[in-house]
């Protein structure tokens, strides 16, 4: 067994460097800048490369390599100076100097502190209504059209599902805020009438056709209501005189051959 704080080699392991914050920071902002500068430059046209484009991208590569060899010689350099401090703060002399400037700095410091948090706090107070006035500032720069001109309406609405949409519609809630009386009292009946074409409408109508029906069904109603009455009549009168002429109780109620039976109408069988 390997004795505990002895380092065991790891064959093909290594080691990655790690760099301060402040190179990261710097490379980070150098790539957000590039791709900004990209961006605004990109050409409508894919594929499009001229010679001055590859000019471009070679210069860019040339400062993107001076650029970390510019940072590998600072943070040597910093870290150098680093040590070097660090040395010489522990030299009696030098520590009692450097605690007494921090001492001498401390209401500075503080006073700094201080500042920054108002600072701070003041931006994040105002901060909107300066992204609020910068975007209506883009807004005006910006044409709608050209923004109307990329987008894809045919994708979106393929994306959106209607029937989803329906289903989450309260129609019940919906009719519930509808003030119908109010719509009703906003509706101009004078106006309607005035703008329908009442001759036009007679004409299509066949009014005599509507007349002669409604004549027809009076008349044959009333001739009915006469008929019915008759034979009402008939009828009262026979029981009478069959009541005051003992000898009309053997007459027969009305015509032969009205009064025949289905039997006697079938003939024999």
């Amino acid at each position: 067994m390997t004795p505990p704080g002895d380092l065991v080699p790891v064959r093909d392991a290594r080691v990655v460097p790690t760099h301060p914050t402040w190179r990261l920071q710097v490379e980070r902002a150098t790539k957000v800048a590039v791709g900004a500068a990209g961006a605004l430059t990109r050409r409508d046209a894919a594929g499009d490369e001229s010679n001055l484009a590859a000019a471009g991208d070679a210069a860019l590569g040339a400062a993107l390599a001076g650029e970390q060899v510019l940072l590998d010689l600072t943070e040597h350099a910093v870290n150098a100076g680093a040590s070097l401090a660090r040395a010489t703060a522990r030299v009696p002399f030098v520590r009692g100097a450097l605690n007494r400037a921090a001492r001498a700095v401390e209401p500075l410091r503080v006073r700094g502190e201080q500042a920054r948090v108002v600072a701070v706090r003041d931006v994040g107070a105002s901060l909107p209504q300066y992204v609020s006035a910068a975007a209506d500032s883009a807004l005006d720069l910006v044409s709608l059209d050209d923004v109307l001109d990329r987008i894809d309406v045919e994708a979106i609405i393929e994306r959106v599902d209607v029937q989803r949409i329906i289903e989450r519609v309260d129609i019940g809630t919906i009719l519930e805020r509808v003030d119908i009386q109010s719509i009703i009292d906003r509706v101009d009946v004078n106006e309607i009438v005035a703008r329908m074409d009442l001759d036009a409408l007679v004409s299509d109508t066949d009014l005599g056709a509507i007349i002669a029906q409604s004549t027809g069904g009076m008349a044959s109603t009333a001739v009915d209501l006469v008929r019915r009455q008759g034979v009402g009549l008939d009828g009262f009168v026979a029981r009478w005189a069959r009541r005051v002429n003992p000898r009309l109780r053997d007459a027969p109620s009305g015509p032969p051959l009205l009064m025949a039976s289905p039997e006697s109408e079938g003939g024999p069988a």
